[in-house]
């Protein structure tokens, strides 16, 4: 966590906040690293007593988000700081953009890159369409999302333990249908990050 939270602050011109949630761990060496951000003021510390499980983490985060777009990046996740992603400008600043510039636009997403032992793409490096979130059930976690559309619906549902990520997803897709978006098919396109706009529903 200690070398993931600098990389978070991607060098984003919109302004923007990082919610830590900690989900009831006690260990000595995470709360000292969390008690450490505690001056910091673009960082916001939420502790629950007890693990609550994933779906109640994320939502701590989600309903205490102030700004319009949302994502939630993992304790074992990060953005990357390396100049070929950044090329052509900061993922959070350019799917913010691509929210703002199409109401028909569900989230947005980029490629995820395993580090560590394990390399290369995950399952999702494509430009994700609503076909693909259907067969694949797959949306990965770092998707941004207006957060009205996700308080609106009620955040992630508690009593699914499996397929949460895409659950979440399928959920943003099918409110934004709700509220009467959705209804022309939109340009995808992909950038150097493989970050994909569709449209829903499909088209037939």
């Amino acid at each position: 966590m200690e070398k993931r939270v600098p990389i978070l602050h991607q060098p984003s011109r919109i302004p923007h906040e990082l919610i830590i949630v900690n989900d009831g761990s006690n260990d000595p060496t995470t709360l000292s690293l969390l008690a450490s951000f505690k001056t910091n003021a673009a960082i916001r510390l939420i502790h629950h007593d007890r693990n609550l499980g994933l779906p109640a983490a994320r939502n701590a985060g989600l309903f205490a988000a102030r700004y319009a777009y949302t994502t939630f990046i993992d304790a074992d996740d990060c953005l990357s700081m390396s100049a070929a992603a950044l090329k052509k400008g900061v993922y959070l600043d350019r799917a913010v953009k691509a929210l703002q510039s199409d109401p028909h636009v569900a989230f947005t997403h980029c490629a995820t890159l395993m580090i560590g032992d394990c390399r290369g793409f995950t399952s999702s490096p494509y430009p994700l369409t609503e076909e693909l979130v259907a067969a694949k059930h797959h949306v990965p976690a770092s998707i941004v999302f207006r957060t009205e559309d996700a308080t609106e619906l009620g955040g992630f549902n508690s009593g699914i333990v499996k397929w949460t990520d895409w659950s979440f997803g399928v959920s943003l897709l099918s409110h934004r249908i709700s509220k009467g978006f959705g209804r022309r098919r939109i340009r995808r396109w992909r950038s150097l990050e493989g970050k994909a706009r569709g449209s829903w529903p499909p088209r037939r």
